[in-house]
């Protein structure tokens, strides 16, 4: 199934149009990559409008106790960037610097730890 249903050009701030954009243009995509890709576009965004709130703030911040601590927009931002990471990973797309390179494989699971050893 490829019918291609494109979200609302409003729908996503510059970087997750570029990001649903660049993607649609280069590859063909299932619906649930499709769907998968709407949510790093909007991860994408959500990292630009962090990454402008941060522009403008301390990298710490005054607690309600008046403890000084990292400002919590730091932890959303390493969190939005491991979930977008994750996302286009589960993608699978290639990077296109080397078009010779492997495609990356799935594995299944580990497997089963014999019974009666001890580490």
């Amino acid at each position: 199934m490829t019918t291609r249903e494109a979200p609302e050009p409003d729908a996503f701030g510059p970087a997750g149009r570029a990001l649903y954009d660049s993607l649609t243009a280069e590859f063909d995509l299932n619906q649930w990559e499709l769907a998968q890709l709407t949510q790093a576009a909007r991860m994408a965004d959500r990292l630009d409008a962090i990454h402008a709130e941060l522009a403008h703030s301390e990298i710490t911040h005054v607690n309600r106790h008046g403890e000084h601590v990292a400002h919590p927009l730091l932890a959303a931002e390493r969190n939005a960037s491991l979930a977008l990471s994750r996302i286009l990973a589960a993608l699978r797309v290639p990077s296109g610097d080397d078009e010779d390179a492997r495609p990356q494989r799935r594995t299944g699971v580990r497997g089963v730890y014999p019974k009666g050893r001890a580490s």
